[in-house]
């Protein structure tokens, strides 16, 4: 009788690089302590990191108050590209005043998107001059 057996592996690489690792199949009869070699090969992988594209590394924005004009929010638009070989799953998250209109991306190789980017100024009741910096994190998941 003719049996068949499947097996996955799943290698997981904390950085990016080729890896390589040699696997044997043992087979095991009866009492014996030593297996006889079935098959023997190598299996190679190469790691690689996801990697977006950003069109601009730092958003700036600015606000004059006029006691004319209402205070509502100001938006700029970012694109995000898919530079790597990779499916990229990820997640944008930035604190308020600022705003993301999506929070929860996929981006196939070299697809991009377009994310807008708000800031509200009306968290500033004082209306006193003042600076917010705040880093827009972008977290890669199943990576």
């Amino acid at each position: 009788a003719k049996h068949g057996f499947r097996y996955q592996f799943n290698a997981i690489c904390p950085t990016p690089k080729a890896v390589s690792e040699t696997f044997v199949c043992l087979e095991f009869a009866g009492n014996e302590r030593k297996g006889t070699t079935v098959f023997k090969t190598e299996i190679k992988g190469n790691f690689v990191a996801p990697l977006l594209q950003l069109s601009e590394q730092t958003l700036l924005f600015k606000f004059m108050w006029d006691r004319n004009t209402p205070i509502s929010p100001i938006g700029q638009t970012l694109q995000i590209k898919n530079v790597s070989p990779l499916d990229v799953r990820f997640s944008l998250k930035v604190q308020p005043p600022f705003h993301v209109n999506t929070e929860s991306l996929f981006l196939r190789p070299e697809e991009e998107t377009e994310v807008r980017v708000e800031f509200d100024p009306a968290f500033k009741v004082d209306r006193n001059c003042g600076v917010v910096k705040q880093k827009l994190q972008l977290v890669y998941q199943d990576h």
